[in-house]
């Protein structure tokens, strides 16, 4: 039994919810969800700078290697562009985005 109150625990799964569902959205509204690999840096930056953003994140791959999770520092980077925080949330960076299309 756990030693957590219900809020907490619904926190913690909403948490969850919200940082897996990042990348695949972000790369949905970007228009990045087709075609063969996991894009990299380069096409993330490219795609940003089609909508009007800076690059911001460091380029070293045009493709993730298979089973690469995206890393961690980049989400705040993209977020505080698209979104002026670091700490914003997925709808509000995807709406951004989607105004900026």
């Amino acid at each position: 039994m756990s030693a957590r109150a219900p809020g907490d625990i619904l926190q913690a799964v909403d948490t969850a919810l919200e940082v897996s569902s990042r990348w695949p959205q972000l790369l949905l509204a970007l228009g990045l969800d087709t075609g063969p690999g996991r894009p990299g840096a380069v096409l993330l930056n490219d795609a940003l700078e089609s909508r009007g953003f800076r690059r911001v994140l460091e380029e070293r791959e045009r493709f993730l290697r298979n089973g690469s999770d995206y890393p961690d520092a980049w989400w705040p980077l993209v977020a505080k562009e698209v979104a002026g925080r670091e700490d914003a949330a997925v709808r509000d960076v995807v709406a951004r985005l989607r105004v900026k299309a």
